[in-house]
């Protein structure tokens, strides 16, 4: 057998590291986290982070919902309306607490 290196051999650290730089999840830097669901009507923010789980985390990537976008939200009561690159899309309240944001210069 080979000795292990410093590094997991499952490949775990790499994952993490994708996971910090895609989707910016294990970062701690921000002071207090704004939720999508606190945004007003017709304001535009950019996603600075995306909690929660795996699967959601996923679903709202392959949505556009990643770090560094840009999002306006249309409506904000119930199930938020937000629109991202021109594309208008419903995202449910739980989703909408897992997306933290800040405001855009501009």
């Amino acid at each position: 057998m080979r000795p292990r290196s410093p590094r997991n051999d499952d490949g775990s650290a790499r994952r993490r590291r994708h996971r910090v730089r895609r989707h910016g999840l294990g970062r701690h830097d921000h002071a207090a986290a704004l939720t999508l669901e606190s945004v007003g009507n017709g304001r535009t923010v950019r996603i600075v982070r995306v909690t929660g789980g795996r699967r959601l985390v996923h679903r709202l990537a392959t949505l556009g919902l990643v770090p560094g976008s840009v999002v306006t939200v249309v409506r904000n009561r119930g199930p938020a309306i937000v629109s991202v690159r021109g594309t208008r899309m419903v995202v449910g309240r739980g989703a909408a607490e897992a997306i933290e944001w800040e405001e855009v210069d501009g």
